[in-house]
């Protein structure tokens, strides 16, 4: 791994934000949060359908989902603004390492985070799987769903800190679209809902619901486990999640985080005179 260029910038990245208490309190947060939604819904569970590993399963997922992209971005933002708020950008663009093997280096860092978190929380997904009832194919594409996603968030967070320059404007930035993502998203869609604007044809239907769906993870991912129908009855259009939808989601996500990438790695060539 020392051959890799980018590891100098990993491994400083990785000693910064595993040094001292910060990486301590960040742990014990998350899985704070994730016992105590743990514990709430499966005290919900029990009091209305009894004990269910797979309901408990999706419980965890959304609960991982929300937390981890939360803290993986905005945990990257400050990837690249640190290095203006130092002084020291202009001495990292001009070492012999490449702009790529800065920003992997830098990105390598962040989904090591995600890792680490996710392995804290590996004795509570073992729960759910002794239950019962969780099927291995939507374990692994739920997981593979929050890489992905979790993926595509970590470089939007260093494109928006290589673009602002300052971490207390890119934290904000995130943080607003974060919570347009995944909050404002999906109460637009249970509002759409409730007036019935899905029932109004096939066509609106597919554009109200996929424009919801696709841009909130948290929605699609749920939705797919809990076998939701794709569309609503009366629409003329079949429902059910297909693999090619599937694979659309995953692949748009993939794009999204390379366009990301691709932004950024721009934005780190040094100036020409």
């Amino acid at each position: 791994m020392k051959r890799w260029p980018g590891y100098a910038i990993f491994q400083i990245e990785l000693r910064s934000r595993f040094r001292g208490w910060g990486i301590i309190f960040v742990l014990s947060l998350y899985l704070l949060a994730l016992v105590a939604l743990l514990v709430l819904g499966l005290v919900v569970l029990l009091d209305n359908q009894g004990l269910d590993g797979e309901s408990l399963f999706l419980v965890l997922l959304g609960s991982q989902f929300v937390l981890l992209c939360v803290i993986g971005p905005l945990s990257s933002c400050g990837g690249i603004s640190m290095e203006h708020e130092r002084n020291s950008f202009e001495l990292v663009i001009t070492t012999l390492l490449r702009p790529v093997d800065i920003w992997t280096g830098k990105l390598a860092s962040a989904m090591a985070l995600g890792w680490v978190l996710f392995a804290c929380g590996l004795p509570m997904i073992l729960f759910c799987t002794f239950i019962g009832g969780v099927s291995p194919w939507k374990f692994l594409f739920g997981y593979a769903f929050l890489l992905v996603v979790y993926l595509c968030y970590c470089t939007f967070a260093l494109w928006v800190s290589c673009m602002t320059k300052r971490t207390m404007v890119s934290m904000n930035i995130v943080t607003v679209a974060l919570a347009v993502i995944n909050g404002l998203f999906p109460f637009v869609y249970m509002i759409v809902s409730e007036v019935g604007v899905l029932d109004q044809g096939p066509l609106q239907a597919w554009v109200t619901y996929w424009g919801v769906m696709m841009l909130s993870p948290l929605l699609f991912v749920e939705g797919w486990l809990t076998d939701t129908q794709m569309l609503p009855p009366g629409t003329g259009v079949a429902g059910g999640y297909s693999p090619d939808i599937i694979l659309l989601a995953v692949s748009l996500y993939l794009v999204a985080a390379v366009i990301f990438g691709v932004l950024t790695l721009r934005r780190l060539r040094f100036p020409r005179v």
